[in-house]
């Protein structure tokens, strides 16, 4: 009788020995520091974790990134065997870990031979100085193209590759230029590797300088086949410990231009509309450029602006800085308007003025121009057009021959054309050196000669005189062929 009522004794004993044993297995361990998302700015780590009072052991572990890998590697903090379950990691070879940070584990082993582990991720450092690249981008028109002064160069380790980078900003957006030089790239590479192929911008309108990414970081993808898009980052940490970057991607509404030659390479032309940044950019923010090209494997490789492993390239703490230059006053529309208007009304007064001389000069002109004079001017032109060739023709000769006074020549030369004697015969010789530069074949040498010129020299002269050009350059462009 007395063994028939011990049994659901027993029984009641064994199951609340098993749900304690279950609550021990899942609540015997957890960590108290660090705490998940934390940002470590010192090179010493605490490690603590409460345990329940069976606990013999806690082995602590570490899994973090090394500066020139993209593989993780797992060290090994060292073990606790008495209260309080706490350690100090001495972080000053440690390379800051940024993007999926360090993850930690503490395995406690129970006076019962279980092992009960706990996990923290998500833990960042940021304890290594880091150099800041700046980048200044000046005020340009929309719609330019064009590399501005200040370009960027990002190096390539492939030799073959030459990446170059010019930002630039207006009152509607900040343009991106990229342009990769790759003798390898051709159109006929596959579809699905050209759209792994391109450029990602990534900025960080606020500075925020946070290690890994957030909702509020653009990050833009331009792939050489396909549309570009926006990549959005949301960090999730878990209850249990864990850490994720969940990323999602949304279409880019906005127009870009890509430009590719055949083994030559290709070019990015990428507006980031004001919009994205509120009202408009802010004169200083975090960047950084991205490169997806095809190395000598033909694997698609990132080459960054910003150095560091595969996953720092994504991280805002170690982005440069763009800094954006005062619009200049002389390229303010209202301005550049308000100046072309006053330059206008200057030069209308000044050539009013300038005009008003010679009007009256042309009235006087016409009152004093007889029919002699007229005749006079024909006559002296037909002895100049008579001896126009000849090098040795002078006004004293001229005068001799029409007996008239070198005086007069000169003058009524001068009232007629406004030129003097000497100039005027300069002109009537160029006029028969621009006929026969634009119908033979003849050398300068032997027009300038045959044309009464004293040589080249002097031809050139008043050609560039009266013409503002050379004899070769109007044959160029004058000759009949």
């Amino acid at each position: 009788m007395k063994l028939t009522h011990r049994v659901p004794f027993l029984l009641l004993c064994v199951l609340v020995s098993f749900t304690y044993s279950v609550v021990l297995d899942q609540n015997c361990v957890h960590f108290t520091s660090p705490v998940q998302g934390q940002t470590c700015k010192s090179t010493l780590c605490t490690l603590a974790v409460d345990v329940c009072s069976v606990t013999l052991r806690v082995d602590f572990q570490a899994r973090y990134l090394p500066f020139d890998r993209n593989e993780p590697v797992i060290v090994s903090l060292g073990s606790i065997t008495r209260p309080p379950f706490k350690l100090i990691w001495n972080t000053a070879n440690v390379p800051n870990q940024l993007i999926t940070g360090v993850s930690f584990l503490a395995e406690a082993t129970l006076e019962t031979g279980q092992v009960i582990s706990a996990r923290k991720e998500g833990v960042f450092f940021t304890h290594q100085p880091v150099r800041i690249p700046t980048f200044t981008a000046d005020y340009a028109y929309k719609g330019t193209n064009e590399f501005t002064n200040d370009t960027l160069v990002i190096p390539s380790e492939t030799t073959t590759h030459t990446i170059k980078a010019s930002i630039f900003w207006n009152e509607t957006d900040v343009v991106f230029l990229i342009d990769v030089k790759d003798p390898s790239y051709n159109a006929t590479l596959p579809a699905n590797i050209q759209n792994e192929m391109g450029v990602e911008i990534l900025i960080d309108p606020t500075l925020s300088r946070k290690p890994f990414p957030t909702s509020e970081v653009l990050i833009f993808a331009v792939p050489l086949n396909g549309k570009a898009y926006r990549i959005n980052y949301m960090p999730v940490f878990e209850n249990d410990g864990s850490f994720k970057l969940i990323s999602t991607a949304s279409a880019y509404k906005y127009k870009c231009k890509v430009d590719k030659w055949d083994y030559k390479g290709y070019s990015v032309v990428f507006p980031v509309p004001n919009g994205f940044f509120g009202k408009r950019a802010p004169e200083r923010f975090g960047c950084n450029i991205i490169i997806k090209s095809l190395d000598s494997k033909q694997k698609v490789k990132r080459t960054s602006w910003i150095k560091g492993n595969l996953y720092d390239s994504y991280s805002p703490y170690i982005w440069g800085e763009v800094r954006l230059t005062p619009k200049p006053l002389l390229k303010n529309r209202f301005i550049q308007w308000l100046l072309c208007f006053t330059a206008g009304l200057l030069t209308a007064v000044l050539l009013s003025f300038a005009f008003s001389v010679p009007k009256r000069r042309k009235i006087i002109y016409k009152i004093e121009n007889s029919e002699y004079d007229q005749e006079l001017f024909e006559k002296i032109k037909a002895g100049m057009d008579f001896h126009i060739t000849s090098q040795d023709l002078t006004l004293d000769k001229l005068a001799r021959e029409l007996h008239m006074p070198p005086g007069k020549i000169h003058k009524i030369i001068q009232r007629q054309t406004g030129l003097n004697f000497r100039n005027f015969l300069m002109y009537s010789r160029i006029e028969i050196a621009k006929e026969r530069l634009r119908s033979s074949h003849s050398s300068e040498a032997s027009i300038a000669d045959t044309c009464g010129f004293a040589g080249v020299n002097e031809m050139e002269k008043y050609f560039n005189k009266f013409l503002k050009t050379t004899p070769y350059k109007f044959r160029l462009e004058q000759q009949v062929a």
